[in-house]
């Protein structure tokens, strides 16, 4: 569900008049222009703009010069389409012309020279957002120390010998002092500029050191709304933490006390845009305003212009940032579809929206939850009132519209949501049900405590009390749906997996029209919709069902056993799969098969929903054997994704428990599963998979002295190469998996292997630590690897894989492959004939 879902009255899903879908081009040619020419030359989007100026004068005069030899009906339908065309060419080029002037804004000039040069600059503007607290980096000690996101306006600029005036959006990360900033502040504050990647809505991104200082505190109205603001967060302090953290959360958008279990459950459920500020928190807003004031006799007029005074009141409370002026568009046109007298302008409203918003921001475009935004207004402007009379056949009205909402905007949405997190949430649709009777009361109880809160503490704690009741019901389904089994099922992940995902939709959407007799036609002579011909095929209610269920089959059935192999992203080889290295950005993640559906998993990597997303594809349901070779979050922190779903057999983790943080989280996530991880000795053997296909694991290190948990003074530096070392068989396959062992602990590797040769040469090894510099050449001139993975986030800023590891592994005759380039990587075959993501690798020399 998006974030931008509109409210929607019964009477307006059960109006049948059909859509004015006439706007819809333009808005869809402007939203992909924006998109294309914000990573355009400023130069290319002007001339391209000044082509579609002449392109349109061209066809208006061409239509209007042959309007003279038509009939008048032919004259018309030609008309008609002449127009759509020159305003759909016409809006492109207002866009690219937009779009290109505000680019070189960014571009050109002192700010464009100085991100080019990532200079150390001064800088002063206006603060724009509340600050966000950033989580350490995975793999990066902690040192205590927080660091924060704000986004700052500057306005003033100066560095390398030269300063101006500038207008340039930046995202700051600043540490000690940059927690206490407040949106209106005009600051000033010394950093480095760092480029960001074009069609990115910041200009650039700015490291700072030290604390900012403030020129000029914030005005009247932004100071009154964070004052606001703080008093709702005291309302709620005596709530419980899911009610505390939620009910800031659902209202205003302030996420700093929401809980990360529980925002990661919204997420499964799909109810995560209750936690962000929507336009449906505007139409809620507005729409209870209007009532009041129709119940107390106010004119129409004077109505509207109160509610557009309380929604602008709201866009400031909410902050004024895009996300929240996009939801206040998006609730404008809720409200336009509530208040007008046309039932039908909705759409025309929405397709108004897009253009004036991807012109005044042309970053939009490019942004998730304005595609969110849009696909749910849209999808309950145009399916929630068809859906809703269909039902209306076998259900209560109220009960209709409750399902056919959350069904239609899930269902546009869901091909967006599957770029984010390659994932099906198959509870989102009841969840949301459910939740829905909740949402109006937390919202308008949470926004009159806060506007109690300075005026009167105690009654505004009490107003807060009776909305936390709405937000526990709605934390309860988040929770309680999330732990339901298959709560959500993965999906081929990338633009492929949308376009599936998206095909899909629109043939099930096609297929319910088609039974229902519902498929768009012409209005009839008189201007009037045509009648419904629902109440002649009553049985198609249940066809309705039953087109749903066969997509959801299809979702269910195909997605694991066909899409995983064959879908984006998988590459065709002989055989199955037997060694697979899941790109979880910078961690590592090693996934060994070992029978059906089973595997060995070695570490969890550093993102829960990329390691379950690879886990998916990779049909992996059962583990075996988890083994956790130490306990860095870019090892540990995605252990809950493993968990995700999946019977654990077994669990081995390393002696050392260091850092002592990780090592919480991992007994903590163990524990919750109902598993007991061991130490296991060197030596130990574990025998896996089948008696045709056996898999065999051995224990090779952490030897003396970690195994005695000696050096306990330096717990943290002994973490690395306390790694648990594994060599494993699967089939007649070799692999070596490494962990983070530093070379005190690869050279002691190489003399254990070399005691033992019936372990070595190896088919393929994990490169250790990711492919940092600090490696034993030695060891891995003795492994002779056909295969070196090297397990690394893309553009990560530790240089792994370092080049002269990868001149290491090159000149021992592997291949190297690895995940910044090649994302999820997998072998098949054997040590006869060993495949690699799809290509063949030359037989081993003798």
């Amino acid at each position: 569900m998006s974030a931008g879902a509109a409210a929607t009255s019964i009477e307006d899903l059960l109006d049948p008049v059909a859509p004015d879908l006439r706007l819809v081009p333009a808005a869809l040619a402007s939203w992909g222009s924006c998109a294309a020419a914000v990573g355009l030359a400023p130069s290319l989007s002007w001339v391209l703009a000044g082509s579609c100026a002449v392109l349109a004068a061209a066809l208006g005069w061409a239509g209007r010069g042959r309007r003279s030899v038509e009939v008048p009906g032919a004259m018309a339908a030609r008309g008609q389409a002449v127009v759509g065309v020159v305003l759909v060419v016409g809006v492109v080029g207002v866009c690219l012309a937009a779009t290109g002037w505000r680019v070189a804004a960014r571009t050109s000039g002192v700010a464009g020279q100085l991100i080019e040069r990532e200079a150390t600059v001064e800088v002063s503007g206006l603060v724009r957002t509340d600050p966000h607290r950033v989580r350490p980096r995975p793999g990066r000690p902690v040192d205590g120390a927080d660091r924060w996101v704000v986004r700052l306006a500057v306005e003033q600029l100066s560095g390398r010998g030269v300063q101006g005036e500038v207008r340039l959006p930046v995202v700051v990360l600043g540490g000690q002092g940059w927690d206490h900033v407040a949106p209106g502040e005009r600051i000033e504050t010394v950093g480095r500029l760092a480029a960001t990647a074009p069609g990115d809505d910041a200009a650039a991104l700015l490291v700072v050191r030290g604390p900012p200082r403030v020129l000029e505190p914030a005005g009247t109205v932004m100071a009154g709304a964070t004052r606001l603001r703080e008093g709702l967060r005291d309302a709620c302090a005596g709530l419980p933490p899911d009610a505390r953290g939620l009910l800031p959360s659902l209202v205003v958008g302030d996420t700093s006390g929401l809980p990360p279990d529980l925002e990661e459950d919204m997420r499964t459920t799909g109810l995560t845009h209750l936690s962000a500020v929507s336009g449906a928190n505007f139409t809620l807003v507005c729409g209870t305003v209007l009532v009041l004031l129709t119940a107390i006799g106010v004119g129409r007029l004077p109505r509207l212009a109160v509610a557009a005074v309380a929604a602008i009141g709201f866009v400031v409370l909410a902050r004024p940032e895009p996300s929240v002026l996009r939801a206040a568009a998006m609730g404008l046109v809720g409200l336009l579809g509530l208040a007008g007298s046309r039932r039908a302008a909705g759409v025309p409203a929405l397709s108004m929206a897009v253009v004036l918003l991807c012109v005044v921001d042309p970053w939009l475009s490019r942004s998730a939850g304005f595609a969110l935004s849009v696909l749910a207004t849209g999808g309950l402007l145009l399916l929630a009132g068809p859906w809703t009379r269909a039902l209306a056949h076998r259900l209560p009205t109220w009960a209709a519209a409750a399902l056919a909402v959350p069904l239609a905007a899930q269902a546009v949405c869901s091909p967006v949501l599957v770029l984010l997190a390659p994932q099906l949430s198959l509870v989102a649709v009841p969840a949301n049900v459910l939740v829905a009777p909740a949402v109006a009361p937390a919202t308008v109880l949470g926004v009159v405590a806060a506007l109690l809160a300075p005026l009167w503490p105690q009654g505004a704690a009490g107003v807060a009390w009776l909305g936390g009741w709405s937000v526990r019901w709605i934390a309860l389904v988040a929770r309680q749906g999330a732990d339901l089994p298959h709560a959500a099922v993965g999906w081929p992940a990338g633009a492929g997996g949308a376009a599936l995902l998206a095909g899909l939709t629109v043939l099930a959407i096609v297929v319910v029209a088609l039974l229902l007799g519902r498929l768009p036609s012409r209005p009839s002579p008189s201007g009037t919709a045509p009648a419904p011909a629902l109440g002649r095929v009553r049985p198609t209610t249940w066809a309705t069902a039953g087109a749903l269920l066969c997509a959801l089959g299809v979702q269910l059935g195909l997605a694991d056993p066909v899409l995983a192999r064959w879908g984006p992203g998988r590459t065709p080889w002989p055989g199955p799969w037997q060694v697979a290295a899941c790109d979880v950005g910078q961690g590592q993640a090693l996934v060994v098969r070992t029978a059906g559906r089973g595997a060995v998993v070695v570490d969890a990597g550093p993102d829960a929903d990329l390691v379950d997303g690879c886990l998916r594809r990779l049909q992996v349901d059962r583990v075996d054997l988890l083994v956790l070779t130490h306990f860095h979050a870019d090892h540990v922190a995605g252990l809950p994704g493993v968990l995700r779903g999946r019977e654990v057999a077994q669990v081995l983790v390393s002696p050392v428990r260091a850092p002592t943080a990780g090592a919480g989280a991992v007994d903590d996530a163990l524990a919750g599963a109902g598993l007991t991880p061991s130490a296991p000795a060197p030596g130990t053997v574990i025998t896996l998979g089948t008696p045709s296909w056996p898999v065999v694991v051995e224990v090779l290190a952490p030897g003396p002295p970690f195994d005695r948990g000696e050096r306990a003074e330096d717990l943290d530096a002994a973490a690395n190469d306390a790694s648990v070392v594994l060599h494993v068989r699967t089939g007649s396959t070799t692999v070596l998996a490494t962990g983070d062992v530093e070379p005190p602990a690869q050279q002691a590797l190489e003399e254990l292997l070399r005691a033992r040769p019936d372990l070595v040469p190896v088919d393929v090894v994990s490169v250790a630590h990711h492919g940092s510099a600090q490696q034993h050449a030695p060891l891995y001139e003795l492994l002779r690897a056909r295969v070196a993975l090297v397990s690394a986030g893309r553009d990560n800023d530790y240089g792994h894989p370092a080049p002269a590891t990868l001149e290491l592994l090159e000149a021992t005759g592997s291949v190297v492959a690895r995940t910044d380039e090649c994302g999820d990587l997998a072998l098949a075959g054997d040590s006869g004939q060993l495949w690699v993501d799809g290509e063949a690798l030359d037989p081993r020399p003798p």
